[in-house]
């Protein structure tokens, strides 16, 4: 009996993380189509809120053991860390510079460093960035300047700023 557990927690592994792939895939597309503008990864959060619940919800409707709440933890688990890696992954991929720009030498679009200054704008980035900020709840624009939102990113960047001096980690 312990082994079909087993079995059975795999199984709704591969589901959830499977289906957390594709409705995100199919929800950015949406979003896109519908010329909705949104934040990629507060869309991703919503799509893993979502099938946490209906992972739970059909594990312990469907599998049948005297272990079913301590495996659905252990699923859960397992779960959320592929969402953690993937959140990463995902975010790496949407926003980071570097990955931009080896793609575009890998398409030519660089070729001498004077092509950054038609390709990769500074202003462009900034703007791209006060955008993201805004589309997440965390700033706003009112009054003529950008005002805090939230706090929640402050407070990260704190301890990140924070962590950095005990370290000694000097930014350049």
């Amino acid at each position: 009996m312990m082994e079909n557990i087993y079995v059975q927690i795999v199984f709704f592994l591969i589901i959830g993380c499977f289906f957390l792939v594709l409705s995100h895939a199919i929800m950015v597309r949406w979003k896109i189509r519908s010329g909705v503008v949104f934040s990629g990864q507060v869309l991703l959060v919503k799509c893993n809120l979502v099938i946490n619940i209906l992972l739970i919800l059909s594990f312990l409707a469907f599998v049948v053991s005297d272990a079913r709440f301590s495996s659905a933890i252990y699923l859960m688990l397992t779960y959320n860390a592929f969402f953690y890696m993937y959140f990463h992954f995902f975010n790496m991929s949407d926003t980071a510079r570097r990955i931009k720009l080896l793609l575009m030498i890998y398409t030519n679009q660089i070729e001498r460093p004077e092509d950054l200054n038609d390709k990769y704008n500074s202003n462009d980035m900034l703007t791209n960035r006060l955008e993201r900020l805004e589309q997440m709840g965390q700033i706003r624009f009112e009054n003529g300047a950008y005002q805090l939102n939230n706090y929640f990113l402050v407070m990260v960047a704190l301890l990140i700023s924070l962590w950095n001096k005990m370290l000694h980690i000097r930014k350049k």
